[in-house]
């Protein structure tokens, strides 16, 4: 029972393969009952919480630190950044921070070495995580109530949208399967130096910038990990950045007594 809704990795895989089988479902159902609206709102609640849940608050804040913010944004972000189903702050993060340390080698828990799917479907290696970062982590209350209490909070938001109306609901899962193609597209197409992609900086690893995944994702891959704490990815004048302009209304440019980390 101890584990029943804590953001370990199981669960973690659970929670995504359920929101692609049941936003899979959902997507058929608003397109055989006409419902096409919902598929609009679906995708407008997809970009929100991609951007905020996922690049402002598990990626950029949790992961990074690359700012800092107040007490009430803080508890906000580590409560509601599971319903991006992309891992609690403390397994994102402790996930996120070991794959910079060993990028594209043999210990990076996303190396496209061990195969697509797992990659895709969150079965990653963390076998190689270092024990400060997990330690780090662990200090936070905040950071360790979500992830406590990971499955829960998707399913009490899940369950509220039920209770108000199903095809919120289903509209909640469809989002989920919009959010899961974006981490398969970042963890996948960034890695793999396909055509269409460029690269700013010659790093280490095979990470790449690409159009689709910069303006529509909202990740530009490889000035992210040439230089992981910027909170503003934008390099070029055509990388326009979407998750800085968020940062940019939440953000503390000092450490001053409202700062909080």
């Amino acid at each position: 029972m101890k584990n029943l809704f804590r953001g370990t990795s199981k669960n973690s895989q659970i929670v995504i393969v359920s929101q692609v089988i049941l936003g899979t479902l959902s997507g058929i159902y608003f397109l055989f009952t006409g419902a096409y609206s919902y598929i609009w709102y679906a995708f407008i609640m997809f970009f929100v919480f991609n951007h905020f849940f996922h690049n402002v608050a598990l990626h950029r804040y949790f992961s990074h630190k690359a700012f800092k913010t107040n007490k009430f944004w803080h508890i906000f972000m580590a409560m509601f950044s599971p319903l991006a189903s992309a891992g609690s702050p403390y397994g994102y993060a402790m996930a996120h921070r070991t794959h910079h340390m060993y990028s594209d080698g043999e210990k990076d828990p996303t190396n496209l070495n061990q195969g697509l799917l797992n990659v895709a479907f969150f079965r990653w290696n963390l076998k190689h995580v270092p024990l400060p970062i997990m330690r780090s982590l662990g200090n936070d209350k905040w950071i360790m109530l979500s992830h406590n209490y990971y499955v829960g909070i998707i399913l009490l938001f899940w369950l509220t949208l039920m209770i108000i109306d199903v095809r919120l609901a289903l509209m909640y899962n469809l989002a989920g399967l919009f959010m899961f193609f974006e981490y398969c597209v970042i963890n996948i197409v960034n890695h793999s130096g396909l055509p269409f992609s460029y690269r700013n900086h010659d790093t280490k690893d095979n990470t790449t910038n690409d159009l689709f995944t910069g303006l529509f994702c909202g990740d530009w891959h490889n000035n992210h990990h040439n230089k992981a704490t910027n909170w503003n990815q934008r390099e070029n004048w055509w990388e326009f950045d979407i998750p800085a302009q968020m940062i940019k209304m939440i953000k503390y440019d000092d450490a001053d007594d409202k700062a909080y980390n």
